[in-house]
């Protein structure tokens, strides 16, 4: 007890004494009894002891006859260090906000394997630090943490999962930047401003790339995707950035994505993208020819407008409508191709100049027999040269609802929850991959024509189901599919004395609760759930169940009630059910133990010895049990 109360006095003393100590010339703060973060140079005057070549932190320090493991950069600890070379310990798991911030000589420093956090503007404004290894520990880069820094390449860590605001902004020297699957967000502002940035690899599918997270980087040529992202912004002003591929499974792209981008001639966009953000290509002053993603319902206004040299454009068979100003500005627009028989709606009728004269100058070109539609609609009629054209359809629409309970994966795309549109090959086969969730199994599935949904008897596909797969063949239509999960069960069988089992279908990972009814002359001796003893959790009458999350047998046996108290004993001879036979407990030695079939058969006759006594009996079969003065019961 005495040394005890020592070491808590002591480490009471510690930490009441938080505060910078000094080793050499570096200061520590503690930040517990057994760890310290660097605080920097202690004083000006220390400087002129400093190798400017080379600063080594230490990994231990001592400090009132205790040693200290270094495990932080402190804020603003070594800003205005004069060395060019800094070696961290390998104990070091944070780099504190700003803590070499402003370091215009430091050019090489060591990250260790272990280190989990870059804080916020930790080397900002370090402009000559022009390499950086980045451990595969590290968890967290914090906002503006690379600001205005002199990095040439960027090759972050997989096990990253999120690019902050800001972490690279305006890097000066930076030519390419490698971004692994692990991320999932770049975010705002992230690398933008980096005019020397040529290249971006991105080796995985995104959730979202935030707005300006590539804006304004004026030399950026190439950006390679490795999946999906499911919103795609960013990309605002990159004026030597001539071709873009969007990856298959893409959703929305974001306001002004690619605004500005002046030298873009070339934008491939998947069928899978349903919407176009407002400026998401204006002023893209060198695009020539632009169509549509087959999913898009919405050319939403500003989408294109002042595409200066866009000559063609192809509007998709989904398309409902155009927003009043989608087409200002497009004044070398001479072919509008529109694939859908049924025009869409332009949102004015009211037209500017632009759109004025481009009624007079563009060849519209329309679906084979819908040119009456069009000389009958809003806007389209105006057009001064139409034709018709055989057009082929691409892709059908097939439009998944899932109802919550589970995800549904077409051809290798997750969908997410309810209501989800997706273009499908002409000729491609359609393979569905239903995914419950851990409490529900797959239900109905049901397939309805696009058009005609409540209307027409849909198809039930359910029993084309197999292991949670359903492959249809190539759609012919635009077409509408439910998947319905129902509530997984398992079978839980109460076995009765007399006349069979009950078997019951009940929610798998839940407890289920049941009452004990006895009858007359017999009361409760033993509840066994899959062969555990429940026993004294029923006493009342009332028993609730573990988790079930497999199949489960409850096995009850009663005894002879002579007295009248319907209610088990905690003492006496104990009669548990299991799946091998049963185990008849608390029998004194000498005892005799008679174990009948319930036709009055003498099976088995048996010796107390003080310990539990198993017999192995068939299943399926009730049995009668006597001892020296009971009774008992049990169906196995």
């Amino acid at each position: 007890m005495r040394l005890c109360i020592i070491t808590l006095c002591l480490i009471a003393s510690i930490s009441a004494a938080a505060e910078d100590f000094k080793v050499g010339i570096l200061g520590f703060n503690l930040t517990s009894p057994s760890t310290a973060s660097l605080a920097g140079i202690v004083s000006p005057n220390d400087y002129s002891q400093l190798d400017t070549t080379r600063l080594d932190i230490p990994q231990t320090v001592e400090f009132h006859g205790h040693r200290l493991t270094v495990t932080a950069i402190g804020s603003q600890a070594l800003g205005f260090v004069q060395a060019d070379t800094i070696v961290l310990p390998p104990t070091i798991t944070a780099l504190e906000d700003v803590a070499f911030s402003s370091n215009r000589k430091l050019r090489v420093i060591n990250l260790p394997e272990g280190l989990k956090t870059i804080g916020r503007m930790c080397f900002a404004s370090c402009d000559n630090l022009e390499e950086i290894t980045f451990p595969c520990s590290l968890t967290t880069i914090d906002e503006s943490a690379f600001v205005a820094a002199g990095l040439r390449e960027v090759h972050l860590p997989e096990g990253l999962t999120s690019v902050s605001s800001n972490a690279f902004d305006n890097c000066p020297k930076l030519t390419k930047v490698k971004i692994p699957a692990s991320v999932k967000t770049i975010q705002r502002g992230a690398f933008q401003m980096c005019n020397a940035l040529t290249t971006v690899i991105i080796e995985g599918p995104l959730e979202s790339i935030e707005p300006y997270a590539f804006g304004f980087c004026e030399n950026l040529k190439e950006v390679t995707f490795g999946g999906p992202v499911g919103t795609l912004s960013g990309f605002n002003n990159c004026n030597s950035l001539e071709r873009i591929v969007l990856p298959e499974g893409t959703r929305l792209v974001g306001n002004e994505a690619f605004e500005g981008c002046q030298a873009l001639k070339e934008v491939v966009l998947p069928p899978s993208v349903y919407r176009l953000f407002p400026y998401s290509f204006n002023n893209c002053t060198s695009l020539t020819s632009l169509e549509l993603p087959f999913g898009l319902r919405q050319l939403e206004s500003s989408t294109i407008s002042y595409c200066t040299q866009l000559e063609e454009l192809t509007l998709n068979a989904q398309l409902l409508a155009i927003g009043s100003e989608a087409l200002n500005g497009c004044k070398a627009l001479r072919r509008i191709i529109v694939r859908s028989p049924e025009p869409p709606t332009f949102q004015s009728v009211y037209f500017t100049q632009d759109i004025n004269d481009l009624f007079d100058r563009a060849e519209l070109i329309v679906p084979q027999g819908s040119k009456e539609a069009y000389a009958n609609a809003n806007f389209w009629k105006n057009f001064k040269h139409v034709s018709e054209q055989q057009m082929e359809r691409d892709y059908y629409a097939v439009t998944v609802n899932a109802d919550p309970e589970g995800t549904v994966v077409l051809n290798g795309i997750t969908l997410v929850h309810g209501e989800t549109t997706c273009a499908v090959k002409a000729g491609e086969q359609l393979t569905f991959q239903i995914v419950p969730d851990s409490l529900h199994t797959a239900g109905t599935v049901m397939l309805s024509p696009a058009t005609a949904i409540g209307s027409t008897e849909p198809t039930d596909l359910t029993s084309r189901v197999s292991d949670n797969r359903l492959t249809l063949a190539p759609l012919t239509k635009d077409s509408y599919i439910h998947f319905q999960f129902k509530t997984a069960t398992v079978n839980l069988d109460i076995l009765q004395n007399e006349g069979g089992l009950v078997r019951l279908a009940v929610p798998i990972h839940q407890s289920h609760a049941f009452s004990i009814i006895e009858e007359t002359g017999w009361r409760l001796n033993s509840v066994t759930i899959n062969g555990d003893d429940y026993t004294e959790r029923c006493r009342s009458g009332l028993c609730v169940t573990p988790v079930i999350s497999e199949d489960a047998v409850i096995r009850m046996a009663f005894e002879a009630d002579p007295t009248g108290i319907s209610r088990p004993e905690a003492e006496g001879v104990r009669l548990l059910g299991t799946s091998e036979g049963i185990t008849i407990s608390q029998t004194t030695a000498g005892e005799t133990v008679r174990i009948y079939a319930i036709d009055g058969r003498l099976l088995q006759s048996l010796q107390g010895t003080g310990s539990p006594l198993s017999v192995a009996l068939p299943q399926g079969a009730v049995y009668v049990v006597k001892t020296q003065d009971r009774t008992f019961k049990i169906r196995l």
